[in-house]
């Protein structure tokens, strides 16, 4: 975003080489480069901000990856495991539902409607 601050700042040395603070064409114009500054600060707010976030959700989904390890360690790592959590293909599928009222080939969810 520094790159949007100097086009903005060339656009204000611009106006300000032309002299047209003078006229009501070159008020229009001041204003709209004062808005487009005030823009540019606000993007490269936003851009430090989401920086910030980023590095944040990263530290959480390690810790949360960490947890799993700790909690879970390798149980789940086994092809002829009978839980749920080792069918990755079932979860992104979205078929997350159904295998949890399914558990081991027993209808959880039956008699309950």
């Amino acid at each position: 975003m520094i790159d949007l601050r100097s086009r903005v700042s060339y656009l204000q040395g611009l106006a300000e080489g032309m002299n047209l603070n003078q006229s009501v064409e070159g008020k229009i114009l001041g204003g709209v480069i004062n808005v487009l500054n005030d823009i540019a600060d606000t993007f490269c707010e936003l851009e430090e901000n989401q920086a910030e976030i980023e590095e944040y959700l990263e530290t959480v989904d390690e810790d949360l990856f960490n947890l799993e390890e700790d909690y879970y360690g390798d149980e789940c790592l086994v092809e002829d495991c009978d839980c749920l959590c080792a069918d990755e293909d079932a979860l992104t599928a979205g078929e997350q539902s159904a295998g949890s009222r399914t558990m081991r080939g027993l209808d959880m969810g039956a008699g309950q409607e």
